[in-house]
């Protein structure tokens, strides 16, 4: 990953380290299907990020700049000021505050009416994850034109840099507040990173495992991650604990909580795992095609986004 030109970040981006394929190319006709459970879905986008603040209020972004928008009945194309860069990540704090993030360092925001460019903490970067404590807390994190792993901080008014001890890559970012800011990724060797800390600063947190694609909690000490390739782990507060059983089915690529108790993990192959109270077990998809990510509002209102797939779950199966 040294070079950098838009050619290898895509392909980075688009399958997960596995392969490269051709461009997709993102029809302007989105065909609807059929209701499901009331709500009324398009599925032909490559879309990479789902997020909501509510069941009401929901945001999946990908490639070709596609940015889509569930108002609790319909999903609409929406306007994203002209842009082409593939967009991988997207979070807020609410209806009126929505980040999304990209190839070529394009970060997008939404006031409530408009998307709009934002400033770029990195231009030519990979901007694989974002993460927002507030309107002016925004971190993003991804992959540099030297092929290294960094991440950047908005602080309302400009992106403060942050060193990011040298990670091949660093994919995703969550906090359970301001002071309390994890990011994960892998290094050379594709061997698990796990940087935690704050704007005063960040260091490497114990971590024995493989790289990681996915990081999600629900406090300090209940804190999730996944790898690409191994066994998902849980940090305890003390320790981490595998779940021997939840990946020995495949890759996964994204992870997300609905409650304390209540997981999701998608991946390749249409891959999804559960967890719900004490164990993950596989759940059917539908779909063999790459799933990106996993968002819910409820254990019965969860959505997962990937190559020409938008699926929703209902609490007792997954459409399409």
């Amino acid at each position: 990953m040294h070079n950098a030109s838009r050619g290898p970040f895509s392909c980075l981006l688009a399958l997960g380290l596995v392969a490269c394929g051709p461009p997709v190319t993102i029809g302007s006709d989105l065909p609807v299907d059929p209701p499901v459970s009331g709500k009324r879905v398009s599925i032909t986008d490559d879309l990479r990020a789902v997020w909501g603040s509510s069941a009401h209020d929901v945001w999946a972004v990908g490639a070709s700049g596609a940015i889509r928008h569930f108002d609790g009945r319909t999903w609409a194309v929406v306007d994203n000021g002209g842009i082409t860069e593939d967009l991988s990540s997207v979070h807020g704090t609410g209806p009126n505050d929505v980040w999304a993030t990209g190839l070529d360092g394009t970060v997008m925001h939404w006031n409530g009416e408009a998307w709009s460019v934002a400033d770029s903490p990195a231009d030519g970067s990979m901007l694989l994850g974002v993460w927002t404590g507030a309107p002016s807390d925004v971190w993003a994190v991804g992959i540099d034109m030297g092929g290294y792993g960094f991440f950047r901080h908005w602080d309302g008014a400009t992106w403060k840099h942050g060193g990011a001890l040298n990670p091949s890559s660093l994919w995703k970012v969550w906090g359970s507040g301001p002071n309390d800011v994890w990011m994960v990724g892998g290094n050379s060797s594709d061997e698990g990173v796990i940087l935690r800390g704050d704007t005063t600063g960040f260091a490497a947190f114990p971590f024995d495992g493989p790289g990681l694609r996915g990081v999600w909690g629900s406090g300090p000490n209940d804190v999730w991650v996944a790898p690409y390739q191994g066994e998902i782990e849980h940090w305890d507060g003390t320790t981490w604990t595998r779940a021997p059983s939840s990946t020995a089915v495949g890759s996964l690529l994204g992870l997300r909580g609905v409650a304390p108790n209540e997981l999701w993990a998608v991946g390749l192959d249409g891959l999804i795992l559960h967890y719900v109270g004490s164990e993950w077990s596989q759940s059917s998809s539908s779909t063999a095609n790459v799933l990106w990510s996993v968002w819910g509002s409820t254990p019965n209102d969860v959505w997962a986004v990937g190559k020409d797939a938008l699926l929703y779950w209902n609490g007792s199966a997954w459409s399409p």
